[in-house]
């Protein structure tokens, strides 16, 4: 179904331009991929794969059949006032569930456990006692109860930890205590001692997790952000931090990425960075993703998942 006369437009950082394009051109050949300094005729491209585009730059492609987005968060295309009329596809691999619920277990033993204290003292030299509680003992909330969000909580309690989550809209899910809509938000972060974001960035999210969300959750409770940057109020979290009503955070996403060198982040004793990783795929598996949308498109079948461009997600 990949043919030479197909040509598909890859927007991308610098950074990821070459890992991602050397890979489609090597493992979807005779398929063309091209990046935007490649493009000698706009009405040839029909796919675009990209990330944070610039605002009206894919309007000037008249024949595009599908916009495919990089990663979970579409937020960075929905933001074009003048975006095609074509289905925006979430590039969804079979192994991104279990990559995001790797990253969160992770972190979330980690802060159980008190590594970050016990990394501390190592830097000392100090022999300390480090009593934790297990996880039978931890709550951990989940915002966002769509797929990774579900997948996630699964895993947490397969491990033992008291599970609950919160969405938009009512969602039974087995085996975690659910709330939703605004009215439940309180009760959701009350008991919490570890709080996930799983959250899209949309109008009714943005800085969400401010200061009053934050001081809603149990004393000395801890953050992982592995959502969207602009989910979180950074002054706010770094207020909290330094007041001690928020134990410590792990991010690994940012309003501005790369993370600016000079950020508050980078230096803060209770901060974690990643790189926006927690659910980073390889180049082979969006190669796979990309063959399946396009040869769905190309039978003239819809693809699935479709961004919703009403709610955002």
């Amino acid at each position: 179904m990949l043919h030479p006369d197909l040509d598909i437009l890859c927007v991308l950082p610098k950074l990821w331009q070459g890992y991602f394009v050397d890979a489609f051109r090597e493992r979807l050949a005779p398929a063309r991929f091209l990046t935007p300094e490649d493009v000698a005729d706009p009405a040839r491209i029909t796919y675009a794969f990209v990330l944070a585009p610039p605002p009206g730059y894919l309007a000037g492609f008249p024949n595009l059949k599908a916009i495919m987005p990089v990663g979970a968060g579409v937020e960075h295309v929905l933001a074009d006032p003048d975006l095609p009329d074509v289905p925006i596809v979430r590039m969804v691999q079979p192994d991104m569930a279990q990559r995001m619920s790797e990253y969160i277990v992770q972190h979330a033993l980690n802060h159980m456990r008190r590594f970050r204290q016990i990394r501390e003292a190592q830097a000392r030299a100090e022999w300390n006692l480090f009593a934790a509680p297990t996880a039978p003992d931890t709550t951990v909330g989940i915002l966002g109860l769509g797929t990774l969000g579900q997948h996630a909580g699964a895993c947490l309690a397969a491990l033992g930890f008291k599970v609950r989550g919160w969405s938009r809209t009512p969602k039974q899910v087995p085996g975690m205590e659910s709330f939703a809509g605004r009215e439940g938000l309180q009760a959701f972060l009350s008991e919490c001692d570890i709080l996930v974001s799983l959250l899209p960035l949309t109008p009714e999210t943005q800085d969400l997790i401010d200061r009053d969300l934050l001081c809603a959750l149990r004393p000395g409770a801890s953050l992982i952000n592995a959502s969207r940057g602009g989910v979180v109020k950074d002054d706010d979290l770094i207020a909290c931090l330094d007041d001690g009503i928020i134990g410590e955070a792990t991010l690994d996403a940012f309003d501005i990425e790369p993370l600016p060198a000079d950020h508050p982040y980078w230096s803060h004793p209770r901060v974690t960075v990643t790189p926006h990783c927690a659910s980073a795929a390889t180049a082979e598996a969006v190669s796979d993703r990309i063959r399946q949308v396009i040869e769905t498109v190309e039978r003239g079948e819809a693809p699935t998942p479709v961004v919703d461009r009403k709610t955002g997600y």
